[in-house]
């Protein structure tokens, strides 16, 4: 079986890379098969809580809602 990081760099100058973000379990596991790479950023200060900056997106914060996406990955890479 190969793995999902060699997966993507077979890739490399043959297809595109779908790269989409995800804050939620519900969320990866939607885009999960239409994805190669799902990311958990720190946007989400200003998509989830309404921060005026990404400033205020604490450790705990990113651990939680990257714990939260990585239940609902099967397929791509996060």
């Amino acid at each position: 079986m190969i793995s999902k990081l060699a997966k993507i760099k077979s890739l490399k100058k043959k297809s595109k890379i779908v790269c989409l973000t995800a804050y939620s379990k519900n969320i990866a596991q939607a885009i999960d098969k239409y994805t190669d790479i799902i990311l958990v950023g720190d946007s989400l200060g200003s998509t989830l809580y309404n921060f005026k900056s990404t400033r205020s997106v604490t450790l705990e914060m990113m651990i939680k809602h990257s714990i939260s996406v990585r239940q609902g990955i099967s397929n791509s890479l996060m």
